[in-house]
């Protein structure tokens, strides 16, 4: 039993339904109670995904997002974006897509689906993210926050672009019945990199982030090549590489431009101690203390997240002391201290560090204050 229940209905694939759902308050006991839905008609817009180099469809899935000035949106039969915002319709091998969407101003998202095997035969997607061409831009407000990008729809929510490849912003009128759009999507820049250890020779099974342009963008590569798709020039992306065996990392900020191949270098990772104490001046002993990536997104934090498994949070001893091994060199990051579900923070705080290669950064005395909510 729930508070409240949760009832989505789909139509059929292809269907001028819409999808809708309906919430209802529970009951006491444990009688069946009755839920009705509302449905009403979309405009059924039909086309296709295609890479537009190849000309050729990809595969995928495609959503409506209703804009804040789309006056229908919010009316009942026609609110599934209420309740299945991040559901999709599929997009077929050959890129061909029905979907039945609401009247009123709002944006077309398709996200491709793999579409490429390379370094060493994996399935990846080589397309740039989804970018507003400039007079779709006259009706969608696109925000730039660091690495994220977004727009605002229907009742404020945010709709993030980091994961689609490709928009289209429509307003169909409720007696269109039927309407065709075409979406692209865009390969971008290609770029070699000849991955390196120390003494300049080959180096082999390298995890490498910042491999494609949208999730997943961290891979294991076997060989001591990677290609590195969906580049922009304008848009200069930071690759980071990480041996796990020999203890080696580094980086490289690719644009897509340059005379290929290009090179990389890896070098030792580096460490960082210190001694915790408490406000009281005692050892803080038992705590965990763990890296964390900078708080925008980007090829630092998806690195981060596959580096857990191999550099895990590491224990004060009894006197507050740690040493955590295995940061990339040049790669920022900052200290998450925790003992149980009690959080701690540095005063002053410690801020954005990293380290140079094979070194071990010191941080001294850290003085630490459970952290506020």
């Amino acid at each position: 039993k729930m508070k409240q229940y949760l009832l989505t209905a789909w139509p059929p694939r292809g269907s001028s339904w819409l999808a809708t759902g309906a919430r209802r308050d529970d009951e006491e006991g444990v009688r069946p109670f009755r839920i009705d839905f509302t449905v009403a008609r979309g405009i059924v817009v039909s086309g296709r995904l295609i890479d537009r180099a190849t000309g050729k469809g990809v595969r995928g899935s495609i959503r409506f997002v209703p804009l804040p000035s789309n006056k229908y949106a919010g009316k009942p039969g026609y609110d599934s974006y209420n309740y299945s915002r991040m559901m999709g319709d599929d997009v077929d091998a050959d890129g061909r897509f029905k979907l039945a969407v609401p009247p009123g101003p709002g944006v077309l998202m398709a996200e491709v689906y793999g579409g490429e095997k390379a370094n060493g035969g994996q399935e990846l997607c080589p397309y740039k993210q989804a970018e507003f061409d400039a007079k779709d831009r006259e009706h969608v407000k696109l925000i730039e926050n660091g690495e994220h990008r977004f727009f605002t729809a229907i009742n404020n929510s945010r709709e993030f672009l980091d994961l689609e490849n490709a928009v289209k912003y429509l307003d169909l009128a409720p007696d269109a019945g039927t309407a065709t759009c075409d979406l692209f999507v865009e390969r971008g820049m290609t770029q070699t990199v000849r991955i390196e250890d120390p003494e300049g020779k080959p180096l082999m099974g390298t995890m490498v982030a910042g491999v494609t342009a949208k999730w997943p963008i961290v891979y294991p590569i076997k060989d001591s090549t990677c290609t590195i798709f969906a580049l922009d020039p304008k848009k200069p992306r930071q690759l980071f590489f990480f041996h796990a065996e020999r203890k080696l990392g580094g980086s490289l900020t690719v644009r897509g431009d340059e005379k290929g191949p290009l090179t990389v270098r890896l070098a030792p990772l580096g460490a960082v101690t210190g001694r915790l104490l408490d406000r009281d001046g005692q050892p803080l002993a038992g705590a965990f203390v763990d890296l964390i990536p900078p708080v925008t997104p980007g090829t630092a934090r998806a690195l981060y997240q596959q580096l857990a498994q191999y550099c895990p949070p590491i224990r004060t001893d009894k006197e507050g002391r740690f040493r955590l091994e295995g940061i990339v060199p040049d790669m920022q990051f900052m200290l998450s201290i925790y003992r149980g579900r009690t959080d701690f923070v540095s005063e002053p705080p410690i801020g954005m560090r990293q380290v140079k290669p094979g070194q071990t950064l010191d941080l001294g005395v850290v003085k630490v204050k459970l952290r506020s909510n």
